[in-house]
């Protein structure tokens, strides 16, 4: 059962602005890839506690999830200030959550495979 879920730029680091956008429509994307690079305005107080590479104000902004990018709702230059605004939509795949029997209760996929592979991984 497919779910699509909504990255978002963090509510602390806005206004931002769209500095370079590494993802489109239809791409594969993994978890921790990167979407697009963004810069934290200089009104913002979160810009003083940046420690790293990011003290020129320019911030990753990364997929927590796995899937098919079903939209991308920001071009290059554009400026964010509305918290919860959908930076992209991605598709994720059924994650076989429930099972009976080795079967994903939600898709019907045979997760034995899945199974075995997971509990080699734990050993």
């Amino acid at each position: 059962m497919e779910t699509t879920s909504s990255i978002e730029i963090p509510e602390n680091h806005l206004p931002a602005k769209i500095i370079s956008l590494k993802v489109e429509k239809d791409q594969q994307i993994d978890k921790n890839n990167i979407i697009c690079l963004y810069e934290i305005s200089k009104d913002n107080p979160e810009t003083l506690k940046l420690n790293s590479f990011e003290k020129n104000n320019i911030e990753e902004l990364r997929s927590n999830v796995s899937g098919k990018i079903e939209e991308v709702n920001i071009k290059v230059g554009q400026v964010i200030d509305t918290k919860n605004f959908a930076v992209i939509k991605v598709i994720e795949p059924c994650s076989h959550a429930v099972q009976w029997k080795g079967m994903c209760s939600l898709c019907g996929k045979d997760c034995t495979m899945y199974l075995s592979i997971i509990i080699l991984t734990l050993k």
